[in-house]
């Protein structure tokens, strides 16, 4: 599904800056009006079925991942739209990769544990990114109303014959036509999360792959303090710099004197 030539991904040209295309941010670009039933079966209603979907207010979510591709586990933590942490242990073909990607701020990336190449370092959230986005889109389908809507440990078994599912970063796409079915289970657990596991069928293209992992909405935010050490981590800006640059690409954060998390964004915010 993740590697090129996949008739399921589309590829487009780098943009200039990251879109934060993670858990919350996804929800800011779904607008439509809430139908009665907001996930019928009926061509075009793509939009409007996952407009402020409840499943949008992660911000933890743990997915494990299984396809004919390999498999992989990733978890997203979000403290804001802008600022993210992905854990991720990725066995997709090719060599295994392990590490930890974080935004901050929405301007900086800085990674930790990965071998990244300069102009290609964002390329690394586009496996996490389609598989996080699919996540939360089943489950919308298959309770719509969102985890108040489960009662125990349920089983489903969803097939929608006329909605599409897509996924998209800002560099690859992936898009599932109809039919397509989703079957599988869900532990509703307590107030603040869901355990999970989906399977998903799309016949026409031969693919199937497994989701599986833990929906959370903590009541205490994900806190990324000024204290955390990250002077072992390489730092990719993802916007425009000022002249002379205070942050040089790949580089590692120690090598531009940046020790803390707090250092980092001092310089972000132009102290």
């Amino acid at each position: 599904m993740f590697r090129d030539g996949s008739s399921m991904i589309r590829h487009k040209a780098p943009p200039l800056r990251l879109w934060p295309l993670l858990l919350l941010a996804l929800a800011l670009a779904m607008p439509g009006a809430a139908l009665a039933d907001p996930c019928p079966d009926e061509p075009g209603t793509e939009e409007t079925c996952l407009a402020e979907s409840p499943w949008y207010d992660a911000n933890r979510l743990t997915v494990h991942f299984e396809s004919a591709d390999g498999e992989a586990d990733w978890l997203f933590e979000l403290s804001s739209g802008s600022e993210y942490r992905i854990t991720l242990d990725e066995k997709l073909g090719g060599e295994p990769v392990a590490g930890i990607i974080m935004v901050v701020g929405g301007q900086v990336m800085i990674s930790k544990g990965l071998e990244l190449e300069l102009g290609s370092e964002t390329d690394s959230l586009d496996a996490p990114a389609l598989v996080q986005q699919l996540t939360l889109k089943l489950l919308q389908h298959v309770f719509p109303q969102g985890r108040g809507q489960v009662r125990g440990v349920e089983n489903f078994r969803v097939t929608r014959q006329h909605l599409y599912l897509t996924a998209a970063t800002s560099r690859a796409s992936a898009e599932f036509a109809p039919p397509w079915t989703v079957t599988g289970n869900i532990d509703s657990g307590n107030f603040d999360w869901v355990d999970f596991e989906l399977d998903f069928e799309a016949p026409d293209v031969d693919y199937r792959a497994q989701f599986s992992g833990r929906w959370e909405e903590l009541p205490d935010p994900v806190d990324f303090p000024d204290s955390m050490i990250i002077e072992d981590w390489q730092v990719w800006p993802l916007v425009p710099q000022p002249d002379p640059p205070p942050l040089h690409p790949g580089w590692t954060a120690r090598d531009m004197r940046i020790v803390t998390l707090g250092d980092l964004r001092r310089i972000m915010g132009g102290g």
